[in-house]
């Protein structure tokens, strides 16, 4: 595996702890750590991403207010990966914020103190040349419903599926309430039923079952999965820019 190169930023140089665990993660690979509030430092925020000419990805720490991972996001194309800290309500905030990012800006999270998840999804990260959806514990009309959703964002975004002859599958998993988070080469949907979307106590149960590991986008967010999906894989990224740029400004719905 080639070595890669990491931009990670955090809003406060008080999140150091939380930088150096990432970067120990992230080994071998390369990390370029930055200390830069969304809010106090935009135009050296900016400045900064326009530079980046050489990164794989980025890793952006969701604190208190938790808006830097969806800013980054607005202003890159490269994958973004938002690192949730455990400040608030035990990092709950900021979980949920990047899990309810706007449709169109896609960003990868784990659960809280979750920077060992990030060097394992790393690790198993490569080029893949097919997509395969799977459904865990979703009734059979959502199910049906996610099917036809996807299928308008694949045929978009030109992306095989799988068949019985491919190889290198990354699997977009709709991961349920109750269902088992697929780990590496996937990342997870959290697919919630109507019934339980507006229960506080669903936000809960959520922040349990991301501690089990992998990767997750937003909530019920087909289009934002797929999306990432494609960021995430440098070959189908660089055949789409325009497409996902036009996402980011809500151009295509």
């Amino acid at each position: 595996m080639k070595t890669m190169t990491f931009l990670l930023l955090f809003g406060s140089k008080s999140d150091s702890a939380h930088a150096h665990s990432l970067e120990q993660a992230l080994a071998p690979h390369t990390c370029r750590t930055h200390y830069l509030s969304a809010h106090r430092h935009p135009d050296q925020l900016l400045a900064l991403l326009k530079k980046q000419t050489d990164v794989d990805a980025i890793f952006a720490g969701a604190g208190l207010a938790a808006h830097l991972p969806g800013v980054v996001c607005s202003k890159t194309m490269l994958p973004v990966f938002g690192y949730p800290l455990p400040g608030a309500l035990s990092g709950l905030d900021a979980l949920l914020s990047i899990l309810q990012m706007p449709s169109g800006l896609p960003v990868g999270t784990v659960g809280i103190n979750g920077a060992p998840m990030f060097g394992r999804f790393i690790q198993s990260w490569k080029t893949h040349s097919c997509v395969e959806l799977v459904f865990k514990d979703v009734t059979t009309e959502q199910e049906q419903k996610l099917r036809e959703k996807c299928k308008k964002w694949i045929e978009l975004f030109e992306i095989p599926l799988k068949d019985n002859d491919s190889s290198d599958v990354f699997t977009i998993q709709f991961t349920g309430p109750n269902a088992t988070p697929l780990h590496e080469n996937s990342i997870n949907i959290p697919t919630v039923p109507d019934s339980i979307k507006d229960d506080p106590a669903f936000a809960v149960q959520l922040f349990e079952q991301m501690k089990q590991g992998g990767i997750w986008t937003g909530i019920n967010n087909v289009k934002n999965g797929i999306a990432w999906s494609v960021q995430i894989q440098p070959q189908w990224r660089e055949q789409h820019l325009q497409l996902l740029w036009d996402l980011k400004q809500g151009r295509i719905r």
